[in-house]
């Protein structure tokens, strides 16, 4: 492991776990996984926030700035 990333790993572990545990622990953080493209990533953000009611036209236009 290079510098960079063994620093970017010690920064990770600091400051931003404790945050997440933080949230977490509030109930306020949503784990979520990216695949694929900009249009199923958003529908599967939808999906887990419980908005699966958007169909799939708003989705697309909700993307197209990206």
């Amino acid at each position: 492991m290079d510098d960079v990333s063994r620093k970017n790993l010690q920064v990770h572990t600091e400051q931003v776990k404790p945050l997440e545990e933080y949230y977490m622990k509030q109930k306020k953080l949503l784990d979520f996984q990216v695949a694929g493209g900009p249009v199923e990533t958003l529908q599967g953000f939808l999906v887990a926030l419980h908005l699966q009611h958007m169909d799939a036209v708003s989705s697309v236009q909700l993307t197209a700035g990206c």
